[in-house]
């Protein structure tokens, strides 16, 4: 006889594994994982029994943390045996019953201070870095940082923020993306993610893809230059640069063209990689691709990819924003592209 494909989540409640527990009231569970941006989160659903969730020794308290694994057994053939991904660390922030069900949900960091409480700091003569690593710390967090340079600062100012946000706007005015998982702080720049090989092909005919993909191609929010505006600390005057997405200055403007103008400095006082990496942000929604997958463990978000059966739309992506759920087994991609490859820039260009 053959053996059973299977897929199913093993949760650890405060270090103490439960799946076994909840198998038989779990209805469905839900997974978001965001490269940047937002918090990832997961919802679990629970069949209600004897309001059995409302008794202190099964309730899933407040402010808890579950960690999450989603495995497969035999998924792909009858030989491959258990596969494992690790989804990250979860902390409870909300609880709904009713008479019939459970919903349990849960952010990727702690329900703490770093959420919630907003402060007023003035920092001096910092880094990207050593700022990360003391909110983590204050936080009791671990720190990683994926960024290449040093990102420099003569004067910081925190006001009236979480440690969260103000860490993510000095991170986001530099170029820099701030993930939390795994009950870590990570900042990371998207182009070291993007220089990587895509070790994954998505056929878009083949039939683990859902019929109702999308891609989209707009031209509003997508820039030729950027033009930056900012004031000469020295002189005291108002001075504007302009740059294309390669770091070339330029002085006219075409009437055709479209600038993305940009009304400060960055925080490091670098104008030519604030105008480089602002144009990127802006432009990187170009082309997005939405799909629905079955049972897929190898994706994650930050995750390259090459498309291919797409046409002009053939090239290389990367994955945004990705939703597992467990009955039935899924992930819903949002992915965008970096680059066309040959055959699809020269059609793309053509059409």
């Amino acid at each position: 006889m053959g053996r059973i494909r299977k897929a199913y989540a093993g949760i650890i409640y405060n270090e103490k594994e439960i799946s076994l527990d909840l198998q038989q009231y779990l209805s469905a569970l839900t997974i978001t994982d965001n490269l940047s941006g937002q918090l990832d989160d997961i919802d679990i659903r629970l069949r209600s029994k004897n309001m059995l969730f409302l008794k202190p020794n099964w309730a899933l308290k407040k402010k808890a943390r579950l960690d999450i694994t989603l495995i497969t057994e035999n998924w792909e053939n009858q030989s491959e045996e258990k596969i494992q991904l690790p989804c990250g660390s979860f902390f409870i922030d909300d609880r709904n019953f009713d008479v019939n069900s459970i919903s349990i949900k849960g952010v990727s960091a702690p329900i703490s201070n770093v959420l919630d409480q907003k402060n007023s700091k003035h920092w001096e003569n910092t880094t990207l870095k050593i700022l990360g690593e003391e909110i983590a710390k204050k936080h009791k967090l671990k720190f990683q940082y994926l960024v290449n340079e040093e990102i420099k600062f003569t004067s910081l100012d925190q006001d009236k923020e979480t440690d969260l946000s103000f860490l993510n706007r000095v991170a986001e005015d530099e170029g820099i993306s701030l993930k939390v998982t795994f009950n870590k702080i990570v900042l990371l720049d998207r182009e070291i993610l993007e220089k990587k090989e895509a070790t994954r092909i998505i056929n878009l005919l083949s039939q683990e893809i859902s019929n109702d993909w999308n891609l989209r191609e707009r031209t509003k929010g997508v820039y030729d230059k950027c033009q930056i505006t900012y004031l000469n600390l020295t002189s005291c005057l108002k001075e504007t640069e302009t740059y294309t997405a390669d770091g070339k200055t330029t002085e006219t403007n075409e009437e055709d063209e479209k600038i993305l103008k940009i009304n400060k400095r960055s925080s490091s006082g670098n104008i030519k990689k604030l105008a480089m990496k602002k144009l990127k942000q802006a432009n990187r929604g170009e082309v997005e691709f939405t799909f629905s997958i079955i049972g897929d463990l190898k994706l994650t978000s930050g995750t390259p990819f090459k498309l291919i059966n797409a046409g002009i739309f053939n090239g290389k992506y990367m994955v945004e924003k990705i939703t597992r759920t467990l009955a039935p087994f899924r992930a819903d991609v949002e992915a965008y592209l970096i680059e066309f490859d040959k055959e699809g820039s020269e059609n793309n260009s053509n059409s």
